[in-house]
């Protein structure tokens, strides 16, 4: 099939499409780009005073010891990371729609998140990771089994985790998705993206991936090291945050879609977006513009 042809030598994408000529494609990098940038656009005008809806205890043992822009951009960048496995390049492909099928991807690359938290003695950077992984893996919540709670990975899911774990997937962080970070001097961001690149040279490492062992930290609203209990108001917050982010992501998400002029996978996104835009109007329709030149 020539398009898949295209496709394969296009890798990695984040959308395509082989209904016409030529097929529609959308790079990776560029909807990641897209994608962080319109995150940490929306946090600095929109939800820029978050940190005033967390108790003090929260706000004084995470909150204001991190860079929440800094995660919410990161987050943009590595919503879709799990799009780069081979496994969606050789085998994905919908002959019926005739276009490339990403099921799962936003749980793969949050259960590397979490495996890769739990191996830092930083107990900052794990609750960091795992924030990610949570709010990552909630992106495509609206649709049918792909919350956490509800995701059943199936044979699938291992050969796309074993996707991930190669040369491939190593150059495309390292080359074009590093240098996004160093522009905005996102120090999370640089570093997770590096030990992801170092982790995702080991293929034993994506080999060992199971769902059930990332799930908890994924499900449950707490974070890993920071000594949350369950009973602790604290977890409130957690919720919260993720909430929050989540909703960014989704919001950023869908806009990206629509300014890439392609339709997202949720089925009332267009009108989701239309209000956002007239919400956020004339701000984000003038940013959207700008990012044409």
């Amino acid at each position: 099939m020539r398009c898949l042809e295209i496709i394969r030598n296009s890798w990695p994408v984040a959308y395509a499409r082989c209904g016409s000529e030529p097929p529609t494609i959308i790079p990776l990098a560029k909807h990641l780009k897209l994608t962080a940038d319109l995150m940490a656009f929306l946090f600095k005008y929109r939800f820029g005073r978050m940190k005033n809806v967390f108790t003090r205890r929260f706000v004084e043992e995470f909150v204001e010891r991190i860079n929440l822009e800094d995660i919410v951009y990161s987050i943009g960048l590595l919503h879709d990371l799990g799009k780069s496995s081979l496994f969606y390049r050789d085998r994905s492909i919908s002959v019926e729609e005739e276009k490339i099928v990403f099921t799962g991807h936003e749980h793969v690359i949050s259960c590397i998140l979490v495996d890769l938290a739990h191996r830092d003695d930083d107990e900052f950077f794990r609750a960091e990771s795992i924030l990610a992984a949570k709010v990552i893996s909630r992106h495509h919540s609206a649709m049918m089994k792909r919350h956490p709670s509800r995701f059943t990975p199936q044979s699938f899911f291992s050969k796309i985790t074993s996707g991930m774990c190669n040369d491939e997937v190593v150059s495309f962080i390292e080359r074009q998705l590093t240098p996004m970070c160093k522009d905005g001097s996102y120090v999370f961001c640089e570093r997770v993206l590096a030990s992801l690149s170092h982790i995702l040279k080991n293929k034993e490492f994506c080999d060992r991936l199971v769902w059930d062992k990332c799930k908890p930290d994924i499900h449950e609203f707490h974070l890993s090291g920071l000594g949350i209990d369950v009973l602790d108001k604290r977890v409130y917050d957690v919720y919260k945050i993720v909430s929050v982010i989540t909703g960014i992501l989704v919001l950023a998400d869908n806009l990206a879609a629509t300014y890439e002029g392609r339709v997202s996978d949720e089925g009332a996104s267009s009108l989701y977006v239309s209000h956002w835009e007239n919400e956020l109007s004339p701000l984000i329709v003038k940013y959207l513009g700008s990012m044409k030149h």
